[in-house]
């Protein structure tokens, strides 16, 4: 609710500062053993989720940094995004064999209930969320010649966004929901397709 900032730090640590009182410093959280990767703010700004270089996804209870270890108390809780590539709703995106390094960056639409990812093989893949169960199904599109360092949903929902790494490009994509594919055919003609290349912008 903007009332708090979480920054993740690579000593393993959580700050959490409190914008009202000029981002005077408000908890810590101390749960993980490596740099934080990644973290999520629950809808009611009571809750944090976090994942590390371990691969760990670990909770905190707000704005102090307690670290959460019941299932109990956090069960129902929703989350305001879903950027996380660690946790039982995402454990169907990482590919047999895949190591904890290969998936950089998701993104969960809540709306079209739809997860996009981005990983080291520069392969953008749409989900359905959650994605539970290990060799879930995908969609997956091509275009950056190196590995995808992040990816955004834009704010209505009708955009993704990619950054390349070694290619320094920007990618934007247009999603096209599953109910509108069959007006959208002379867009996308293979018909099944979610995502299409609609702009390429080289940044060097």
């Amino acid at each position: 609710d903007g009332t708090y900032l979480a920054v993740g730090c690579n000593d393993s640590s959580v700050d959490i500062y409190g914008v009202a009182q000029r981002y005077k410093k408000v908890g810590e959280c101390l749960g993980s053993l490596s740099f934080i990767t990644h973290l999520d703010w629950s809808s009611d700004s009571r809750y944090l989720q976090t994942n590390d270089g371990n691969g760990k996804r670990l909770f905190y209870r707000m704005p102090g940094g307690k670290e959460v270890t019941s299932t109990e108390e956090i069960k129902g809780v929703h989350w305001a995004s879903w950027t996380c590539v660690s946790g039982l709703e995402v454990n169907g995106i990482w590919p047999k064999y895949s190591d904890i390094n290969d998936i950089n960056s998701v993104d969960g639409n809540y709306i079209g209930q739809v997860l996009v990812t981005a990983d080291d093989y520069g392969i953008i893949k749409l989900f359905r969320y959650p994605c539970l169960r290990k060799g879930a199904k995908f969609r997956k599109y091509i275009g950056h010649s190196a590995h995808v360092t992040n990816v955004r949903w834009s704010h209505d929902y009708q955009w993704v966004i990619s950054i390349g790494g070694a290619d320094h490009s920007v990618f934007q994509w247009k999603f096209i929901p599953e109910r509108k594919l069959k007006d959208a055919v002379h867009i996308a003609p293979q018909g099944y397709i979610h995502l299409y290349l609609h702009r390429h912008l080289n940044l060097m």
